[in-house]
């Protein structure tokens, strides 16, 4: 551990508005129940008032120069589900949209009173994670309940993108640890 900030401000307002979709549809066929899904945020407006800066448009911004949390305008979530008898499978693609970082020029030059060039961006990111289960007391008939799954996150071991700070990415947005394999049972009696 390096550092530690413990900084609150109170902000004079805070208004935010934005569209959510989530959608699903079962679709059952001889192979099993398929069901595709989305989950979406676009943000809107994100404005706030800064006690030192006054009123600011946080939408699609790192909002590092302000009160405001980083604020990317679209996030998704893409998944598909199958299940047939004992088994299941999920695969979901998570997807944030670039943003800019407003404590970083575009064209590398530190922050100026303004940057002529515009911000630098934060890069999209795109992660899928999968799982699979089976259902044990189902498959060999017992009594108990047995789910046997086994899955992984960030599958492609992508990287958050790379900020010039000093964690190198923002921890308010993404991940850092990579993929990530696990293997679980639950037992229901």
């Amino acid at each position: 551990l390096l550092r530690v900030l413990t900084t609150f401000v109170n902000a004079s307002s805070l208004e935010t508005s934005g569209i959510d979709l989530v959608s699903s549809y079962k679709l059952k066929t001889e192979l099993g129940t398929f069901t595709p899904s989305i989950s979406a945020t676009y943000i809107l407006a994100y404005d706030l008032v800064d006690p030192q800066a006054g009123p600011i448009d946080g939408a699609g911004s790192r909002n590092n120069s302000n009160i405001g949390v980083s604020t990317p305008e679209l996030r998704a979530n893409l998944g598909l589900n199958w299940q047939h008898e004992e088994y299941s499978a999920n695969l979901f693609a998570r997807f944030v949209d670039s943003y800019s970082d407003d404590q970083n020029c575009a064209d590398g030059n530190a922050i100026s009173a303004d940057c002529a060039v515009g911000f630098k961006d934060v890069d999209s990111h795109l992660t899928w994670d999968a799982q699979v289960n089976i259902d044990l007391g189902g498959l060999f008939e017992t009594d108990g309940a047995y789910i046997l799954t086994v899955g992984g996150i960030n599958l492609t071991d992508e990287e958050p993108p790379q900020l010039f700070t000093n964690a190198g990415f923002d921890s308010k947005v993404h991940d850092p640890r990579g993929r990530q394999i696990y293997a679980r049972v639950a037992i229901e009696f």
